[in-house]
């Protein structure tokens, strides 16, 4: 206490509160998480419910934080800025129905594009024309009811012919992640082979799942938290440049990979956006009981399960039979090794 002024007390703050606002937005933003989690996970028909709460309530909690005058700026006097954690725009496609066309050198006609990779499909209903599948906007199903769907009915008009054809290495690398992981569970499982290695380039995997959110968003095929749809929306120029071009994903971003048996299930694939309020943060997949984790921003709170995960790994190697996955990133990035243990065999695909 300084000194009055009239009947006014007047105070010193004997510690800074520097950073308060971003860390109440934080812990809201860990429960919001949490009912997103349980909702969709096991209550999916309360989605609409959730999403009406937050509008409602939520929202205008974190408006109170954000007007909270003296606890912005920092001790520098530095403005804090509330990130912007979506790399979709407001633009709505109007030319050629490709969401790369800001690149400026479509080629070809807007075919059917599958959302996720055909040649990733073919590999996990290896033999079969389609399989049983949850999740889509378009679809009335659950992870109980699940709906039998052909692949050639899983495409969308959301590239033209020379994006599309450009960007099909990264297809192909994303079958040779499954066929790789597929064979170090078998291989886990029998106890053979012993020592043997598969070799995978994982910044294309990087590039892969950014290009599948970017479908999924675009097409509008994906469920996103917080809000209904981006369908129709461009991604902005530095995603298509990471996407198309191979520009680098800032340092710390990219993804993670983790194989926590309370973290993961066994899945053979799944796929889901990662939300904040502010927009979209990245992608989880889930391949044959490992989760790797597509992160998008600075701002990790949305992805508890890093605590427990692998910033680009170098290797996985299971356990028993001592097979590894190799996996390369860019400027020689040497990620560190991560220890595959197997807790049961995954789900049978569906």
């Amino acid at each position: 206490m300084t000194g009055q002024r009239g009947k006014e007390t007047l105070f010193d703050a004997m510690r800074s509160p520097n950073g308060l606002p971003q860390m109440a937005r934080n812990a809201c933003h860990i429960c919001n998480f949490m009912t997103q989690f349980v909702v969709y996970g096991l209550a999916p028909h309360l989605k609409d419910e959730m999403k009406a709460r937050y509008v409602r309530d939520i929202k205008p909690g974190l408006d109170f934080i954000d007007s909270v005058k003296g606890l912005g700026p920092d001790v520098t006097g530095r403005r804090q800025v509330q990130p912007t954690l979506t790399f979709m725009t407001s633009d709505i496609s109007s030319k050629t129905g490709c969401y790369a066309e800001r690149l400026g050198d479509c080629r070809g006609p807007v075919n059917a594009e599958h959302v996720v990779s055909r040649v990733l499909l073919d590999a996990i209903w290896e033999g079969a024309r389609g399989g049983r599948v949850y999740g889509l906007t378009f679809l009335h199903a659950t992870s109980e009811n699940p709906a039998s769907i052909g692949i050639r009915a899983l495409t969308s008009h959301i590239l033209c012919e020379g994006h599309n054809s450009g960007s099909s290495s990264l297809d192909t690398e994303s079958a040779k992640l499954f066929r790789a992981m597929e064979r170090l569970v078998l291989a886990e499982n029998k106890g053979e082979p012993v020592a043997t290695n598969s070799y995978v380039r994982g910044d294309l995997v990087e590039r892969w799942m950014f290009k599948t959110l970017v479908n999924g968003l675009f097409s509008g095929n994906f469920p996103i938290p917080f809000t209904d749809s981006f369908a129709g929306h461009l991604p902005n120029d530095e995603a298509l440049q990471m996407i198309f071009r191979g520009a680098p994903i800032p340092k710390g971003q990219g993804i993670y990979v983790s194989h926590e048996r309370s973290l993961v299930d066994h899945q053979v694939f799944r796929l889901e956006v990662v939300g904040y309020p502010q927009g979209i943060a990245g992608l989880r997949m889930w391949m044959l009981g490992s989760l790797f984790s597509l992160v998008l921003t600075d701002e990790k709170d949305v992805f508890p399960e890093l605590q427990e995960a692998t910033y680009r790994p170098g290797k996985l190697i299971t356990a028993k039979t001592r097979n590894a996955l190799m996996l390369s990133w860019p400027d020689n990035f040497a990620g560190e090794t991560l220890e595959i243990r197997m807790s049961d065999g995954p789900a049978a695909a569906e």
